[in-house]
């Protein structure tokens, strides 16, 4: 999904996957692991939205406001947001 997503959104496979590796801990936060609210899971690879006052909390919650309640939808949606607000 990663090199998908970044053949897709155009950004870097492997600053994609770095990036996703760093913010998750190598995919061991819950964030990467889903965050419930309201019963259903919402995932954030990048740590988009995640505020250090408590970034599980705001980062789920950017997750679930954008839709990212999949991995692949948090993966594609993560480059999307990457394109738009680092290389564009």
């Amino acid at each position: 999904d990663f090199i998908n997503a970044a053949k897709s959104k155009h950004v870097n496979e492997v600053y994609l996957i770095s990036h996703a590796l760093l913010e998750t801990g190598a995919a061991k936060s819950e964030l990467a692991n889903g965050v419930e609210i309201d019963g259903k899971k919402y995932y954030n690879f990048y740590g988009v939205g995640a505020l250090d006052s408590d970034p599980i909390k705001t980062g789920a919650e950017y997750a679930k406001k954008h839709g990212w309640d999949t991995p692949q939808k948090a993966i594609y949606g993560g480059a999307d947001f990457i394109h738009k607000h680092f290389l564009s």
